[in-house]
C-alpha cells in the first residue's frame, strides 16, 4: 500500500478516530527515502494566513522560497484574503520546484473555513511532478479531487484499508500482554470490524479482568472502556439533538433518511446522516448513492445500551420501526423489531 502510494502525487487517508492514521503517516515518513516534512494541524491553522505561513515554512525547510511569497505571507494585514497575492505566488513557488520531496499534513479535518481550504486546494492542485502531498483526516475532505481521481493520480485510503487483519490483531493483543486463540482473534475481528482502537480497547478490558478469555468472548460496545472512548472521541463534539438522533437510530441495523424520519418523527434525517458521516463519525454509506448508512457495530452497541435505559422511548421507536418495515414489505426486520 505504501509502495503504491509513493508513485502518486496525492494520497488521502480518511477514517474516523482510532484507525491508526498518524501511525501510518509515521511509517510513511520513516520508510520513504525522500526528504519529508510533517505538519500536524491545530485549530489555529484554520486561518488562511496562518496556514499559508505554516506551508511556506515547510517549503523553506526543503529549499528557500521566493522573497515575494515570503513577504506576502509575512503581511498580516491582507484583507480580504481571497484577493491577496499569496495563492498565486504559492502556486508559482510549488510549480517551480523539482527535487523529490514529501509534505505530510495530519488532522486536516480541522480546516473548516473556505479560505483555509482554498490554501490547501492550491497546494494540492499545483504540486510539481516530483512532489507528493499526503493528507490525513477524520472527515471527508472538501477538495476538488475529481480531476486527480479521473487521471489516476490519487490514492484514497479509508477504514477498510486501515482495518487490521488476523496477524496484526494477534500482534496487538500479544503486545498488550493478552493471549488469544485463533478462534478468539477471529471472533474479536468480526466484532470490532478490524478497528484498531476497538481491538486495543478489547485488550485493555481483557487484561484488567481475571479471566481474559471470558473477557474477550463477552467484549462489545457495552464495555465501559468502549463507552468512554465513544463519548470522548465522537459524541463530545455533537449537540444534544444529534446525540439523541444517534441513540434513537441505534435500534436500526441500516439507516436511511425516510426510515429515520418515520421512526424518530423528524424531517431532516437524510441531511443529518450525511453530515455525521462527513464529520468523521464511524458511520459509513452502504450504497454508491449514499442513501443508506450503517453505524460501526461497537458504537451502535454502545448507543443501544443508552437507549435501553429509556424503555418507554425504545418501545415507541420499535413500534414505529415495525410499522415502517411492514409497510415496505421488509417482514424479517418488522418481526425483529416486534419481538
Amino acid at each position: 500500500m505504501l509502495e503504491q502510494g509513493r508513485q502518486l502525487p496525492l494520497v488521502v487517508v480518511v477514517a474516523p478516530a482510532g484507525y491508526g492514521k498518524t501511525s501510518l503517516l509515521a511509517d510513511w515518513a520513516t520508510l520513504d527515502v525522500r526528504p519529508s516534512k510533517w505538519l500536524s494541524l491545530e485549530p489555529w491553522h484554520d486561518d488562511p494566513l496562518v496556514l499559508a505561513r505554516a506551508v511556506v515554512a515547510c517549503l523553506e525547510e526543503f529549499a528557500p522560497v521566493d522573497e515575494r511569497l515570503r513577504d506576502a505571507v509575512a503581511n498580516s494585514r491582507l484583507e480580504p484574503y481571497k484577493h491577496s497575492r499569496v495563492l498565486p505566488l504559492l502556486a508559482i513557488e510549488l510549480e517551480s520546484r523539482h527535487a523529490p520531496q514529501v509534505l505530510i499534513l495530519d488532522d486536516v479535518h480541522i480546516l473548516k473555513r473556505p479560505d483555509s481550504l482554498r490554501v490547501l486546494a492550491t497546494v494540492a492542485e499545483h504540486l510539481p511532478a516530483t512532489y507528493q502531498l499526503v493528507l490525513a483526516s477524520r472527515a471527508r475532505l472538501v477538495l476538488p479531487l475529481g480531476r486527480l481521481r479521473a487521471h489516476g493520480a490519487l490514492l484514497e485510503l479509508g477504514p477498510s484499508e486501515l482495518a487490521m487483519g488476523r496477524t496484526e490483531a494477534r500482534s496487538l493483543l500479544k503486545a498488550a500482554g493478552v493471549r488469544a486463540s485463533s478462534a478468539e482473534v477471529q471472533a474479536l475481528l468480526a466484532r470490532t470490524e478490524g478497528w484498531p482502537a476497538g481491538l486495543y480497547l478489547a485488550a485493555l478490558s481483557a487484561r484488567a479482568q481475571h479471566d481474559s478469555h471470558l473477557a474477550l468472548a463477552s467484549f462489545g460496545g457495552d464495555d465501559h472502556v468502549v463507552a468512554e472512548y465513544v463519548r470522548d472521541e465522537f459524541l463530545a463534539e455533537l449537540d444534544q439533538d444529534e446525540v439523541d438522533f444517534l441513540v434513537g437510530a441505534s435500534l436500526l441495523d441500516e439507516l436511511s433518511g425516510p426510515l429515520c424520519d418515520a421512526v424518530l418523527e423528524r424531517e431532516d434525517s437524510a441531511r443529518l446522516l450525511d453530515r455525521l458521516a462527513h464529520d468523521g463519525l464511524p458511520i459509513e454509506p452502504v450504497d454508491r448513492s449514499h442513501e443508506h448508512y450503517r453505524c460501526h457495530a461497537l458504537m451502535r452497541e454502545m448507543l443501544l445500551g443508552e437507549l435501553h435505559s429509556q424503555p418507554q422511548r425504545e418501545l415507541d421507536l420499535r413500534l414505529r420501526a415495525c410499522a415502517w418495515h411492514t409497510a415496505h414489505g421488509e417482514l424479517d426486520r418488522a418481526i425483529e423489531q416486534a419481538i
